[in-house]
């Protein structure tokens, strides 16, 4: 019998489906063991639309449509989208509203940023060469740098990692995760910080059922994004671009295996923060996907913010800032502060090529915020300014 006139087989609207599933209903043929990944991956995500695309299909055929709305229609996985190449702008103001379950509803406020570090946490001073903490240490503050520079370093075989300035944040997994610090940090020179105690913030982050613990995550991604920028710029002959790791176009099952593992093997798994966090970002299932084609506009200073903010896990972003531009990658957090402040764009954002990101939208955020208690409202109001004030610099 033809695997074409298998009684499960029906030929599907891509063809690399098709071919798929040709192999799948083949009595003939043996089981593949494994693909490529980059064919995995896009493989995914056409059998995902194509599963999108049967759904609808049933549904219309019922005659029900109610369940053609995003969030019912949602895919965990990947959910192909191709949108118009100016992305769609949705204004945020206080005075608008939404219907949400047949009821009018405001739309939730923005949060005010601040750059006093008093509303945040303590703010504290050490000398030259003074340890602020221990690799083994437990880890129970988060850590902004005002003043001075601090070095992250391990113990053992004194092993330089990095070396941050004003403006950075370290500890963040005393925010996300708790545990046991994995590097030592020293001061060089006269250091002035704020120290943000963590236990009661986290246990609300673990029992919140929005989005605080994203955006936490997506703030202080974007702070070290906008911090690598401006170390960029005055560097001279630096190439602008920015991202956390090369492309590598991981499947769903790759990205939960390299956070399985790097959750295993702290010790080993060699990722900075910043990529845990954003690696954590690409595999949440609250963050909806999204395909976007190249030379779609994300945003601009002409418009107002996006109502959702991005994470790129795919492609790159063209950012025009003033005279400079600078380009984006893996990693980077577009719209979020603003989103949350309702900040105008510092700069036009226009996808290079063929583009996956991560949505938060800033609704949802906004809603979380507003049940959440002072102290991350504090780390946010302060987060938030923070990045809002390096993106100035940006402009050349």
């Amino acid at each position: 019998m033809s695997d074409l006139d298998h009684p499960e087989y029906s030929p599907s609207k891509t063809p690399r489906v098709d071919h798929a599933e040709r192999l799948m209903f083949s009595d003939e043929k043996t089981p593949i063991n494994y693909v490529l990944s980059t064919f995995a991956k896009g493989l995914e995500i056409e059998l995902n639309q194509a599963l999108a695309d049967l759904k609808a299909e049933r549904l219309i055929k019922s005659g029900s449509t109610s369940a053609l709305t995003p969030a019912a229609n949602a895919i965990p996985t990947l959910e192909l989208i191709t949108p118009p190449k100016k992305a769609k702008l949705i204004k945020t103001h206080e005075h608008e509203e939404n219907v949400i379950g047949g009821r009018s509803k405001a739309r939730p406020q923005f949060i005010q940023p601040t750059t006093s570090p008093q509303e945040v946490g303590e703010t504290v001073e050490y000398p030259d060469q003074q340890i602020l903490f221990n690799k083994g240490d437990h880890a129970h503050h988060l850590t902004i740098l005002l003043e001075g520079s601090v070095e992250i370093f391990d113990p053992i075989g004194n092993i330089r990692f990095a070396e941050l300035g004003a403006g950075s944040s370290f500890g963040e997994q005393a925010v996300l995760e708790g545990g046991i610090r994995d590097a030592s940090v020293r001061a060089i020179g006269k250091v002035k910080c704020v120290e943000i105690k963590t236990e009661a913030l986290r246990e609300q982050l673990n029992k919140d059922k929005g989005l605080l613990k994203q955006t936490i995550e997506g703030l202080l991604l974007q702070l070290s994004m906008c911090n690598q920028i401006s170390k960029l710029i005055v560097t001279p002959g630096a190439n602008l671009v920015y991202e956390l790791l090369g492309d590598e176009r991981l499947t769903s099952i790759q990205l939960h295996n390299k956070l399985n593992e790097a959750y295993s093997h702290p010790d080993l798994h060699a990722l900075s923060a910043e990529q845990m966090m954003c690696l954590k970002l690409q595999s949440s299932e609250k963050l909806m996907p999204h395909w976007l084609e190249s030379g779609t506009v994300l945003g601009s200073p002409y418009d107002d913010h996006l109502g959702s903010a991005h994470v790129i896990v795919e492609g790159s972003v063209e950012a025009t800032c003033g005279k400079r531009t600078i380009r984006l990658g893996y990693g980077s957090v577009m719209g979020l502060a603003e989103g949350i402040t309702g900040a105008p764009f510092s700069w036009s954002l226009i996808a290079k090529e063929n583009l996956t990101v991560k949505a938060i939208s800033i609704d949802k955020v906004l809603r979380s915020l507003e049940r959440s208690n002072p102290g991350i409202r504090g780390i946010v109001r302060y987060t938030t300014s923070r990045i809002l004030e390096l993106q100035k610099t940006f402009r050349g």
